[in-house]
């Protein structure tokens, strides 16, 4: 329990890190203090309501209790059949005073009830609640000259409070003949309500406490994306940063030898020679292949690094797949990759007509292909298939490409399309240069822009097809709209 405590604590507070840990930590604590203090309002307001509303239903039980003694027998009557009496005591020494020996004695615990007559004068007190001041003798004759019928009034009398209730008598000729004081004690009120005010403490903290923890948690699940993001956008740059390294240590050092070279010949006053000019032009042609390759580095990250927005704004147009595929096999066929492996294309006669955009299409299946003659050894085979299911009216166009190359892993399958991502970074391309790893994360957006559902199924050892759904169009539909946001339509597995 003390090991958790701590681990907490130091969750909490962050400890040594880097900037962004700390920033992390920083967001965590926001979320938290924001949590807890929603639900500390909440909680106050929730338990000031209950203690309220239970305040006023015993205060209202309390009134009528003392209310209905007040107007229990014997009736105000009684005061009537007395009034000559109680008139007369008011100028003798108290021996003819009324006798109230009738009135009753309250059996509730804590309630009292005392007669009053007009001069003042305490003419019944069963209960004896005279040793705590009681009655109210001076409210009760203000009460008398106020005219007023009944008022209810709270008093303290020193560490004991009272609720009272004063009710004037009145004869059948409206002349008031004496005053009903009644009350009852509010220690046990008090008491009742000290104990709930107790346990909604306790309560209350009980859940603050709750909601620290599972703020926590939940702050911890909320940061979960963005840390995951962050961490994407750190290896992003990371490794954008060591493929544009590569190539510009290769520029430099291709021209610096040619600077050499020439400088040379130009120190030596002679001409370069052919086996100069020959390294010169070797060198030139690397450096060029070198800023092609740059070029279509930073081309390609200039596309991903686009807001997710900004990656969907292209146009559609009816496009007919089977012809782009039947002319990249063609052209593929011309390159070294494919001498010692079978590129095979497997289309219907009939085009095959989707709504998307032509360049991207073509680069999409261009992906796939390097992809699969790339991780396919000599001797195997790559298909490119393009089918349909049903007419252009409800029909789906499926863009496959099957290797029997090696497979990839089932631990790499939920990453192959994260940027730079390389299953086996040792293996080289045909024409010797690493793989950049930008490729399948390209094919993933192009899939994703026109609401296409990629999906990857591989075996090790076996092969791996990639297939891209998407729905047919009218050979002559005109239509042109931007591409549907993926998180507006349901997308596939992809890996």
């Amino acid at each position: 329990m003390i090991t958790r405590g701590r681990a907490w604590l130091a969750r909490w507070r962050g400890g040594a890190g880097s900037e962004a840990d700390q920033h992390f930590v920083a967001s965590r604590k926001r979320l938290v203090v924001l949590n807890l203090s929603v639900v500390s309002a909440i909680v106050v307001l929730m338990a000031l309501a209950v203690y309220v509303t239970e305040a006023h239903f015993i205060d209202r039980q309390l009134d009528q209790q003392i209310v209905s003694w007040a107007h229990h027998e014997p009736p105000p009557h009684y005061f009537m059949e007395q009034q000559n009496l109680a008139t007369q005591s008011a100028n003798d020494d108290g021996g003819n005073r009324p006798d109230f020996a009738p009135l009753y004695q309250p059996t509730t615990p804590n309630v009292f009830c005392v007669a009053i007559d007009p001069t003042g004068h305490i003419v019944l007190d069963p209960t004896h609640i005279g040793h705590y001041g009681l009655p109210d003798v001076a409210l009760a004759t203000q009460v008398m000259h106020a005219g007023t019928a009944a008022k209810f009034t709270t008093v303290t009398k020193g560490a004991h409070s009272f609720r009272l209730y004063t009710l004037v008598v009145v004869n059948d000729n409206g002349v008031m003949v004496g005053v009903l004081q009644s009350g009852i004690s509010l220690d046990a009120r008090n008491a009742q309500l000290g104990d709930l005010l107790r346990t909604l403490l306790i309560v209350g903290l009980g859940v603050l406490a709750l909601t620290a923890g599972a703020s926590l948690l939940l702050a911890d699940k909320a940061l979960v994306p963005t840390r995951q993001a962050f961490a994407r956008q750190q290896r992003f740059v990371a490794a954008a940063s060591h493929e544009l390294r590569t190539p510009l240590a290769l520029i430099r050092s291709q021209a610096e030898l040619i600077a050499r070279r020439v400088h040379g010949a130009h120190t030596s006053r002679r001409a370069l020679s052919p086996a100069d000019s020959a390294t010169v032009d070797d060198d030139t042609h690397e450096i060029l292949s070198e800023v092609d390759y740059m070029s279509r580095l930073l081309s390609d990250l200039l596309v991903l690094a686009r807001s997710p927005g900004e990656r969907q704004s292209i146009l559609h147009t009816p496009v007919d797949v089977r012809t782009i595929a039947a002319d990249l096999v063609a052209k593929t066929h011309l390159l070294p990759s494919t001498h010692d492996r079978k590129l095979r294309l497997d289309a219907p006669a009939s085009p095959v007509w989707v709504m998307g955009d032509a360049d991207r299409l073509r680069q999409f299946i261009l992906i796939l292909l390097d992809n699969a003659l790339q991780y396919t050894p000599a001797g195997g085979e790559v298909r490119l298939r393009v089918s349909t299911d049903g007419d252009w009216h409800h029909g789906r166009a499926r863009i496959s490409v099957a290797d029997t190359g090696v497979g990839i892993a089932p631990e790499h399958m939920e990453r192959i399309f994260e940027p730079f991502f390389r299953a086996d970074p040792a293996r080289a391309r045909a024409d010797g240069r690493a793989n950049a790893g930008l490729g399948l994360t390209l094919a993933h957006w192009i899939a994703d822009a026109h609401g296409g559902n990629l999906t990857v199924t591989s075996t090790p050892g076996q092969g791996t097809t990639f297939t891209l759904d998407l729905p047919q169009t009218a050979p002559n539909s005109q239509h042109t709209s931007p591409a549907v946001p993926p998180q507006q339509r349901p997308v596939g597995r992809h890996a």
